[in-house]
């Protein structure tokens, strides 16, 4: 099976560049980023598990699992089985966490999921196939049903019910709520869009006015946590309070009850944070000038940032082999043109290996990637500590 995917020389550089700061050290915040060549000794001990929460301060179940749903909602997990959208069809599979037993479970034809839920045996989502209609199905793959007609995303399932945005016809936010079964929807707000759910409380955030509010599902009551949180996402909420990706830059921690703010991780380097049990994990660069795709794990309680997914320093062709030149020698300049590879047209062609939206399943870290060995479609990378695994 092939591991990174193909990007065109123009997608190359602005991948490179995104988040990607020159620095004539080795770290950043006082903390050693990752080279490939020295984690290959890392254990494959899980990076993520579920056994650090408090059980006794979760009063209700969920489908979701920290920040996935901001990442787009792609994987979701039972404790048993990982339900996620395909790289390669678009379609809605299972398998388990070992990436064992990979089970279609929707004709790929009619459904391609996002904003991925499961709880109590059925899987929800929203469907491309279907304008993003909402749809629910059972973990087996029978009984699919349309529960809402319409554009609807960030969708957060919870014993009490289903919270989720659907559009307008002049695409205005709108947050509702439905029962499981998709009966009885009702307006929440207009203008606000859910961000996360936690133990009744929905979380809604209005990108234009930058305002964060906790809607109580149970007296219908509205708070103002903070109105002034600019371009915020990746959300995640827990008993301690509320974790978010704040103006591309900081990672930060706001607390209910004061509205107050910290910033947890200084940027610009970093990205796709998503936080659960006291752990925070992102994808940020490696090397001397943070010249290729790392992931790491940033333990609140000691402030330690651990690598746990280290991908390549090569540029690559079209079908995965090395050209002989390095992201740091591709981003000087310090080359000769003739090594890069043209495809049919004339088009200069490179690629290198990246790590996108971090998710969290069944106590394990992924990542939804580009690596060689996929070529030219985007894959699943299981976070390893090492150079990573195809997964799925």
């Amino acid at each position: 099976m092939k591991r990174f995917s193909a990007l065109y020389l123009v997608l190359a550089i602005a991948l490179s560049i995104a988040g990607c700061a020159k620095n004539d050290g080795f770290s950043h915040n006082g903390v050693e980023y990752c080279n490939p060549k020295a984690n290959n000794d890392q254990t494959t001990t899980p990076l993520f598990t579920d056994g650090l929460r408090d059980e006794a301060a979760v009063r209700e179940k969920t489908g979701f699992v920290g920040a996935n749903i901001g990442m787009g909602g792609l994987m979701a997990g039972d404790g048993e089985w990982i339900y996620y959208r395909d790289e390669t069809d678009w379609g809605l599979y299972k398998a388990k966490t070992d990436g064992s037993e990979k089970t279609l479970l929707l004709p790929v034809e009619e459904y391609s999921p996002s904003n991925l839920n499961v709880l109590d045996e059925w899987v929800y989502f929203s469907n491309y196939r279907d304008d993003f209609s909402l749809y629910r199905v059972r973990t087996d793959g029978t009984a699919p049903e349309k529960l809402v007609s319409g554009y609807c995303s960030t969708l957060f399932v919870a014993e009490s019910g289903i919270y989720f945005d659907c559009r307008d016809e002049s695409n205005r936010f709108r947050a509702f709520r439905i029962n499981l079964d998709g009966t009885d929807q009702e307006l929440i707000a207009e203008d606000f869009s859910p961000v996360s759910y936690y133990n009744g409380i929905l979380y809604l955030y209005n990108f234009r006015s930058e305002t964060l509010s906790a809607y109580n599902t149970e007296t219908n009551e509205t708070t103002i946590l903070n109105d002034s949180i600019k371009q915020a996402a990746y959300f995640s909420t827990d008993e301690s309070g509320i974790y978010y990706w704040e103006n591309l830059s900081d990672f930060c921690y706001l607390d209910p009850a004061t509205g107050s703010v910290t910033v947890l991780r200084k940027g610009p380097i970093g990205d796709y944070y998503n936080y659960a049990n006291g752990r925070v994990y992102f994808v940020a660069y490696g090397g001397s000038n943070y010249d290729y795709s790392c992931c790491y794990s940033l333990d609140l309680s000691t402030e330690i940032e651990t690598p746990i997914l280290s991908l390549s320093e090569e540029m690559y062709d079209f079908n995965g082999e090395p050209i002989g030149l390095t992201q740091a020698e591709y981003l000087a300049g310090d080359y000769n043109p003739e090594v890069i590879p043209k495809d049919t047209s004339g088009w200069p062609v490179v690629l290198n290996e990246r790590a996108f939206e971090i998710y969290l399943a069944n106590g394990q870290v992924f990542s939804r990637g580009v690596l060689k060995e996929s070529i030219p479609a985007h894959c699943w990378i299981y976070c390893n500590g090492k150079n990573g695994q195809l997964w799925g």
